[in-house]
């Protein structure tokens, strides 16, 4: 009896531990590096919990890195493309201004009429830098967010009821109403969700029907709340889906592809996730989830 104990013991101390590390290593296989393991011993057991903690920290470390390097990376696509866009219409302001003085200095009878059309030219172009530059500028600007506890969904149907004037585009939501509380920045997650929004409703072009739902996902023990947002809409092609939170990148003809980036630095800035499945004639679908605000917080 004696012996049994003892092997129950010294079993218990050798599989509780190594069920822990199991567990602890899908969790970081999965994506999540925050996580610290705890022995109060100075085995062979603590010192391989030691180097596991200082693994998964320098993995979170290297995420980092690598994120910074992309993000700056897409800065200097944005730099590139917010020149492009810039110089693009510097031509048809500068021919028509050439233009409008050249037949002034040549006293045109018509140059009442040359004045109008190359001033609306001007003017048109002078109004399409300052909205691109505007939405540059939003993202370049985004405040740094300034979380509270809030309830999601009453956000969610603020933001569908502000698009209920298209009336050729029909909202079904399904919000669960028992949805915990996030830890979140409410007029940044407005945004966030309004962009979304928008962006649906350019996919059905204007006549359509868009899906709303959120619903609370356990995974492992994790809780966390999930938001959907769908439409029927033409789809995204396959090569363009990787490309699709790219700030330079937009299957609009005049996008400028900051929208869906703004959406993402503000998810990712709330520790969530954003991800996007698409099908070419059958729509998009956008699933947002956040973390649950515990207790206390």
């Amino acid at each position: 009896m004696i012996s049994i104990a003892v092997s129950m013991v010294l079993s218990n101390n050798i599989t509780s531990p190594i069920l822990e590390l199991e567990e602890a290593a899908r969790r970081v296989a999965a994506g999540d590096f925050n996580i610290q393991l705890r022995r109060d011993s100075s085995d062979e057991m603590g010192l391989l919990f030691d180097s596991f903690n200082v693994m998964a920290y320098e993995l979170e470390e290297s995420r980092k890195a690598m994120y910074h390097a992309q993000k700056l990376e897409a800065w200097r696509e944005v730099a590139r493309k917010l020149l492009h866009e810039i110089k693009n219409p510097l031509t048809p302001i500068r021919l028509s201004a050439e233009r409008i003085q050249r037949r002034y200095r040549e006293n045109n009878p018509n140059i009442g009429e040359i004045i109008i059309n190359g001033t609306d030219t001007i003017i048109e172009e002078v109004n399409m830098l300052m909205g691109l530059l505007g939405e540059f500028s939003r993202f370049a600007r985004l405040p740094e967010i300034k979380p509270e506890t809030e309830k999601l969904n009453p956000i969610i149907e603020s933001c569908v009821n502000f698009f209920h004037g298209h009336e050729k585009v029909s909202f079904h939501a399904e919000l669960d109403p028992s949805l915990p509380e996030v830890y979140c920045d409410r007029i940044l997650m407005r945004q966030a969700f309004t962009n979304l929004l928008q962006n649906s409703i350019d996919a059905v072009e204007r006549k359509g029907t868009i899906y709303i739902t959120s619903g609370l996902v356990v995974d492992k023990g994790v809780k966390r709340v999930r938001v959907t947002i769908r439409d029927d809409g033409q789809g995204i092609k396959p090569e363009d889906i990787d490309k699709i939170f790219d700030p330079t990148f937009s299957t609009k003809e005049h996008g400028t592809g900051i929208g869906l980036a703004i959406v993402e630095k503000i998810i990712l800035e709330h520790h969530g996730s954003i991800r996007v499945r698409s099908k070419p004639g059958e729509g998009t679908e956008f699933s947002i989830e956040l973390p649950v605000a515990e207790r206390g917080t």
